[in-house]
């Protein structure tokens, strides 16, 4: 029996090598190449699904051939993926701190074949009231660091989009709390909609493909709440964290 036990301890060491091995040798390609992305965000927790997936092309618009298939598997799993508003969305149940494989097929090619941490959540405590012209701390719980965390504040104005403000700042990933300072963002008059947020963030580029998963926890304050959980919400947050991504 204790033969057998040792025999299955190095099958197993042996795999974990041959995992290591794979990812050393994977083609890492550089932010001003990427073509798309395929982005994991955890979803608000009364979602049905623990996260969204959204892929989308986020090379040159001159270079984009509207696609005829998209495929995305995760964890061997294909993704039920919808086209909406030119992006492909969908949602899957993943465990934080836990790493999946994601093979991206477009047009029946594999354009990516990589794997990718899913972030570990973070639980924060804002602010029970903002006032911009004061400072706000900021304290959360996190399991484990992730590779990257931002603090960000936002200002939208209710009657120009416009004149919306988000201000970003990037924390070290062992950092466990922040103070925003006063006049971070601006009043736009009545109605003024401000949200603190922290996210969570791993990301990398493969074959000219960024593979990434995010999480945030944040606090709205105003008498409009947004809502995190639409597809509107979810697409604008990703296309936020691309912006910082690749800025």
């Amino acid at each position: 029996m204790r033969k057998y036990f040792i025999i299955l301890i190095i099958a197993l060491m042996a795999v974990g090598l041959f995992l290591t091995a794979c990812e050393e040798d994977e083609n890492i390609t550089e932010p001003e190449n990427a073509k798309w992305s395929v982005f994991v965000t955890a979803n608000p927790p009364e979602s049905q699904h623990s996260h969204s997936v959204t892929v989308m092309w986020i090379g040159p618009a001159q270079d984009y051939v509207e696609p005829s298939s998209i495929k995305l598997e995760i964890g061997g799993d294909e993704v039920n993926l919808e086209k909406w508003a030119g992006i492909w969305i969908g949602e899957k149940n993943l465990t934080p701190g836990e790493k999946y494989s994601f093979k991206l097929k477009v047009d029946g090619e594999t354009i990516v074949n990589t794997n990718q941490k899913i972030v570990y959540n973070a639980d924060a405590t804002f602010p029970e009231t903002y006032n911009p012209t004061q400072t706000a701390y900021v304290h959360w719980t996190l399991e484990k660091d992730n590779e990257h965390q931002i603090a960000s504040a936002y200002a939208l104005d209710p009657e120009d989009a416009a004149n919306d403000e988000v201000v970003d700042e990037e924390l070290e990933p062992s950092a466990r709390s922040y103070q925003f300072p006063a006049g971070v963002v601006s009043y736009h008059g009545e109605g003024t909609i401000y949200t603190l947020e922290i996210s969570q963030m791993n990301y990398k580029y493969v074959d000219n493909v960024m593979v990434a998963s995010s999480q945030a926890d944040y606090q709205d304050y105003g008498n409009i709440k947004r809502d995190r959980g639409s597809r509107e919400e979810t697409v604008k947050y990703v296309k936020h964290m691309l912006g910082i991504i690749m800025k």
